[in-house]
């Protein structure tokens, strides 16, 4: 049975209980069953979030590593590149089984710390973000403001 169908038997029960003049033996012994099914069912979810947060921290882990080793191979990519552009440099074009490698010119642009760039050559970048804080705190104060309200949320604590 699901927690979802365990919470509409006790809404049932108790709305039966309330409609009677008196609370026969049976009433009681289907409440109390709710409540016991309630409390397993209960402990059972919170041992499937408890293990899932296991595993979530797991796959974390998982993904500090392969982070790790993502950076590794992209390091030893870049110094073979380089080696190999060194050699290139050196002794020229070369044909190694079906590849062939050789230099190719491009240009990149290079500005040294401290270079005064002219204005007509400024991209200007504004972010704007609310400051969720501030709003928070005006609105305590009694502050309205159209659209925007403090919400009171229910989150589940676990001890």
């Amino acid at each position: 049975m699901k927690l979802y169908d365990i919470n509409n038997d006790l809404i049932n029960i108790l709305t039966r209980l309330e409609q009677q003049d008196e609370v026969s033996a049976e009433d009681i012994q289907a409440l109390d069953i709710s409540e016991a099914n309630r409390q397993e069912k209960v402990e059972g979810y919170i041992s499937i979030i408890k293990s899932l947060d296991s595993e979530i921290a797991k796959y974390d882990e998982y993904k500090k590593q392969a982070e790790k080793l993502i950076k590794q191979a992209k390091t030893k990519q870049e110094w073979l590149k380089s080696s190999l552009l060194a050699s290139v440099e050196m002794f020229g074009e070369v044909k190694a089984g079906i590849f062939k490698v050789a230099i190719r010119k491009s240009k990149s642009l290079s500005i040294e710390p401290g270079a005064v760039i002219p204005n007509d050559y400024l991209v200007a970048k504004t972010t704007e973000s609310v400051d969720k804080t501030a709003l928070t705190r005006a609105i305590k104060d009694g502050k309205k403001f159209e659209g925007i309200e403090l919400k009171e949320n229910n989150n589940l604590a676990i001890k």
